[in-house]
């Protein structure tokens, strides 16, 4: 599992490139948000490609957490203050 510093308070991975990701592929980024999230880090996917996207849909990954098109978006989002807190983790891109 990643470490994360006291001071992170989000983390953007990038899976642009990943063609498709598999089982574990799809395990890693959800166990990474629970580690995350019991810190109180947001973990920030950012994937573009149908072949990832799909997947994550279909297993409800998104509801896990927020899912972005590129890391200039998912950058972005972390770097905006949020909006309004939400207990949920339901927003999502349309990617």
């Amino acid at each position: 599992m990643p470490a994360f510093g006291s001071q992170a308070t989000a983390v953007v991975i990038d899976l642009t490139g990943v063609a498709f990701p598999g089982s574990r592929g799809l395990a890693l980024p959800a166990e990474a948000a629970a580690h995350a999230d019991r810190r109180g880090v947001r973990l920030v996917p950012a994937a573009g490609h149908r072949a990832v996207v799909h997947p994550i849909h279909v297993t409800a990954l998104d509801d896990v957490f927020d899912l972005y098109q590129d890391v200039d978006r998912a950058v972005a989002a972390v770097a905006a203050p949020p909006a309004t807190p939400s207990p949920s983790r339901s927003r999502r891109e349309d990617v």
